[in-house]
This record gives structure tokens, C-alpha cells and sequence, in this order.
């Protein structure tokens, strides 16, 4: 899952099309060492449907080669192959693998911080969505949406479009965009200063996620959820949650969520006057934001 280095929030909003199967937009929640065995795979794939004249399968092997390479911080290899999975896509009339493609796009350019092109790319997906029916590329493209909104200050207007997320996502009983939905939904109430509100969000998605063992999700509920906990008093709340978070970030192999956890399991500790350890946790964060930026 890509997200966006917002600064609005520890951890960025949350990508509904996560873990979802193909076309949809797929990351693997693989090893960093196996991502290169998974890209090479990919490649295989990719080549035996071209020669087969599979383009709608092809699609799928290039958004997947395009999610890995997102998940390697290789924005300008991800988008070469987001935008070959569209060109497959459009040649065969696949309106199911435009939304996926425009939406992986715009995820490309929220991560660079074209904000204005990432609304357009959305807005796209979210239209082709409409039209089909397709209710989770509907409900994607509203948190899309919502986290451009976001990043960019709109909370009023981000919250609204997460809350129409969730009530789609939760009538089409689609487990991961309500999960999502939560979390970005939390995080604007945040913004929004309703600090009760957005733990209630929080504390459904971390029910949710423990029962559907959905860690990475998961993990971002228990991050995103220690400022609000913070901010209403709960010191040993918002160290669990950290402590949660940093625990399954580390099982999970997260390297930037490890960071965020650790950063946030600083904030605690500052908020407890345990100043030294929180400087140390802050500067083992920064490390550990560094080293997750220049991975391959």
C-alpha cells in the first residue's frame, strides 16, 4: 500500500485498494527480500501474456509490477507500469482496470505531492466506478479523494467523503474499504478536534483487523490512535497503542510503520516527562523514516 508522507498525520492516509485481488490494485505484503523474487515472477507472467495476447491479464502483471516497484519507493518504475496496465485497460475496453489504473496514478502523484493531479486521477477512477456499478471502486475513489483533501488541510470535505466510503463499503460488505474508512475517518475527526469520535473509529477498526488478523491496517488504527489518546489524558492507553503498533509492525515487516510506531512511542514518553528516552526514541525514529526513504 502506498501512502502518502502527509505531514497531517503520523502514518498518511490509508489506501483502500490494499490487499485487494486482481486487476484491483495489489501490494503485496511480502519480505523486502522477497520483493525482487516477486517482481521477477511478475515479469515472467507479464511476458508469457503478452505472448498469449492476454492484455486483460497483462494489465493485472502491470499493476502488480507497478505496486511492487510503488512499495520499493520507485515512484517513476511504479507509474511506467501503472500507466501500461491503462493502456491495456483502454485497448480492450476494461472500465473495471481504468478505475484501477487512474486510481494507482493518482496514489503516484499524492506521493509526490501533485495534489492537483492526484484530484484529477481520482475523480477519474471514481467516475468509471460510477458508471459500472462498481461499488468498491467507488467507495476507493472517495478515499483517494478524501486523503488529496486531507493532505491538504480540506478535513471538513475529507471527512465527508470517508463517511460515504464507509457507508459503501459497509453495504456492500466489503471488510477492507471499511477498514480503511475507519482509519481515515479517524484521522479527519482528529483533525477536527473530536478526539472521542475518532478513537471510537479507531477502536472499530482495531476489533475488526484483531478478528480478520488484517495487520497492516491494524497497525495504522494503533499509530494513528495515540495522538487523540494523548489528547484526552490517556497516557497508558496511548502507550499500549503504541507498544501494539510497534509490535505489529516489527512481526509484519513494516519498515515505515515500524518508524511511525517508534515515533509515536516517543510521543508518549515526552507527554510522561521521560524526556531522555523520548529523545532517543525520536532520533532512533528519524533513522529509521531515513532508511525506509532510501530503500531500494
Amino acid at each position: 500500500m502506498t501512502w502518502s508522507s502527509s505531514s497531517l498525520s503520523r502514518r498518511g492516509p490509508v489506501n483502500p485498494l490494499d490487499d485487494r485481488s486482481r486487476p484491483r490494485h495489489h501490494r503485496p505484503s511480502v519480505l523486502e527480500g522477497r520483493y525482487k523474487d516477486g517482481m521477477d515472477l511478475e515479469l515472467q507472467v507479464a511476458r508469457l501474456l503478452e505472448a498469449a495476447g492476454d492484455l486483460r491479464g497483462l494489465g493485472a502483471a502491470f499493476s502488480n509490477l507497478g505496486s511492487t516497484f510503488h512499495q520499493l519507493g520507485d515512484l517513476d518504475s511504479a507509474l511506467e507500469n501503472y500507466k501500461k496496465s491503462l493502456a491495456s485497460a483502454e485497448a480492450i475496453g476494461d472500465r473495471f482496470g481504468l478505475s484501477a489504473a487512474y486510481n494507482n496514478i493518482g496514489l503516484v502523484g499524492l506521493d509526490r505531492g501533485h495534489f492537483d493531479e492526484a484530484r484529477l486521477h481520482f475523480t477519474r477512477a471514481t467516475e468509471i466506478a460510477e458508471s459500472i456499478g462498481d461499488s468498491n471502486g467507488v467507495g476507493a475513489g472517495l478515499q483517494n479523494l478524501g486523503s488529496v483533501e486531507l493532505t491538504c488541510g480540506l478535513v471538513d470535505g475529507a471527512a465527508e467523503r470517508f463517511e460515504r466510503a464507509l457507508k459503501i463499503a459497509r453495504q456492500a460488505g466489503d471488510f477492507q474499504g471499511a477498514a480503511a474508512a475507519l482509519v481515515n475517518l479517524g484521522a479527519a475527526k482528529h483533525r477536527q478536534g473530536r478526539f472521542q469520535e475518532a478513537l471510537g473509529f479507531f477502536d472499530e477498526a482495531v476489533r475488526g483487523c484483531t478478528e480478520r488478523d488484517a495487520r497492516q491496517v491494524l497497525t495504522a488504527a494503533l499509530i494513528e490512535s495515540v495522538a487523540p489518546r494523548l489528547a484526552v489524558g490517556d497516557l497508558k492507553g496511548a502507550a499500549d497503542a503504541a507498544s501494539r503498533g510497534l509490535a505489529f509492525a516489527q512481526g509484519s515487516h513494516l519498515g515505515l510503520e515500524e518508524a511511525q510506531a517508534r515515533r509515536a512511542a516517543a510521543e508518549v514518553q515526552a507527554a510522561g516527562g521521560q524526556f531522555e528516552a523520548a529523545r532517543s526514541g525520536f532520533g532512533d525514529a528519524l533513522k529509521r523514516f531515513d532508511a525506509a526513504a532510501r530503500r531500494p
